[in-house]
């Protein structure tokens, strides 16, 4: 059995499984069992610390579930209380294109169109029991904002021990982005090749949508540039 030196916290449709996949590909890294473990979030009062522990290998290892960014407020505070030292990585994409992509995967199961999910997203969550999946499908918007979301993570581990990355720079400039992860995780720099998981094709969205949804994160995401110091071209 091993444990986590690192875990990415999310956030959904931002390039986790690609970027989980990229740090695993360093020679040093050993893959956990399965990429979401989802632990801290869906596990944490069913399941005790040794299955948790019996997910990795020996040696440097992580873990990358999405959830944890989405339930901070609940997960920070359990991984914290585990492993109060380690590094935290978070993927942040440009939340409309972020909502966007994650209502076409999760398409299947919604029966409302994207706009129409949207305005009804404040109602639908209300509804639902913030742990099902139903609430995690639904939460389009939510899942954007960003700074509440990483609030909690900072307060209990420190900036310094978070790194926050913008997935639209990963993926144009991985190289540069990998060297910087490695950095952060101490790990001596490898070149790995690009690798690019879990992407789907959809038509373009309305330009009256994101209109409003620019009007609508505006503020959301000058509240993340404030929190981490850094300003995304969003």
């Amino acid at each position: 059995m091993g444990k986590p030196a690192f875990m990415i916290v999310g956030a959904m449709r931002s390039g986790t499984t690609s970027l989980y996949a990229s740090v695993c590909a360093h020679s040093r890294v050993g893959r956990a069992r399965n990429k979401e473990i989802n632990y801290y979030w869906k596990w944490y009062k069913s399941r005790d610390f040794e299955w948790y522990q019996s997910q990795f290998p020996k040696g440097y290892t992580g873990e990358a579930s999405h959830n944890y960014m989405l339930f901070s407020d609940v997960c920070s505070e359990r991984i914290h209380a585990d492993f109060p030292n380690i590094k935290l990585i978070a993927i942040l994409r440009n939340p409309i294109d972020r909502a966007y992509s994650h209502y076409h995967l999760q398409k299947q199961w919604d029966d409302l169109s994207f706009e129409n999910a949207i305005v009804a997203e404040p109602e639908r969550l209300a509804s639902l029991d913030p742990f099902s999946f139903h609430y995690t499908r639904e939460a389009y918007l939510k899942r954007g904002d960003y700074a509440a979301q990483l609030q909690p993570y900072i307060s209990l581990f420190g900036r310094e021990n978070i790194l926050v990355l913008q997935s639209e720079k990963f993926f144009k400039e991985r190289q540069t982005v990998l060297a910087r992860i490695f950095s952060f995780l101490e790990l001596e720099p490898e070149e790995i090749e690009p690798i690019h998981l879990q992407k789907i094709e959809y038509p373009p969205m309305d330009k009256d949508t994101r209109y409003l949804l620019n009007a609508y994160f505006v503020m959301k995401n000058e509240n993340l540039y404030d929190l981490i110091g850094e300003s995304f071209d969003w």
